[in-house]
């Protein structure tokens, strides 16, 4: 017959699970400019597959940081000229 006084908490928890478990670093080093860092663009393309049928297979995404404000547009190719006359 077993002892089951002997049984303690720790014996219920899986170890494996506890050691895969991440731990949360906080990062604390502070922002320069925190307003500045705010006040930017961020931006980013992206290929359309199928092409469609206007003929602009590609999309440039463009998010707000502030205020989380989202633009798509549509391009005809991925040239640096072409980018920054749609920005």
């Amino acid at each position: 017959m077993s002892n089951l006084d002997a049984v303690k908490e720790e014996d219920f928890v899986c170890l494996a699970c506890d050691r895969s478990k991440a731990v949360r670093r906080l990062n604390l080093r502070a922002l320069p400019d925190p307003l500045k860092i705010l006040d930017t663009l961020e931006g980013d393309t992206f290929k359309i597959k199928p092409r469609p049928y206007n003929k602009r297979p590609v999309g440039l995404f463009i998010i707000d940081c502030k205020s989380q404000f989202r633009w798509v547009i549509l391009l005809p190719n991925r040239q640096g000229p072409t980018v920054f006359n749609a920005i």
